[in-house]
């Protein structure tokens, strides 16, 4: 519910372009790793790997 409201929020902002979503930190390395986005927002307890985890190499 609360990733919703921020894609909500942020997809509605000027210059701002919601590109994918993630439920995990696994899942978000394999999309960030697909969509090279400019921008990453993580959660530090995510399910499985956390948001720090997905950031170090």
């Amino acid at each position: 519910m609360v990733r919703e409201g921020l894609i909500a929020v942020l997809g509605s902002a000027d210059g701002i372009t919601v590109v994918g979503e993630a439920g995990s930190g696994e899942e978000s390395v394999v999309q960030a790793g697909t969509l090279r986005p400019d921008i990453i927002l993580l959660e530090l307890h995510m399910g499985g790997m956390g948001g720090v985890s997905a950031i170090l190499p």
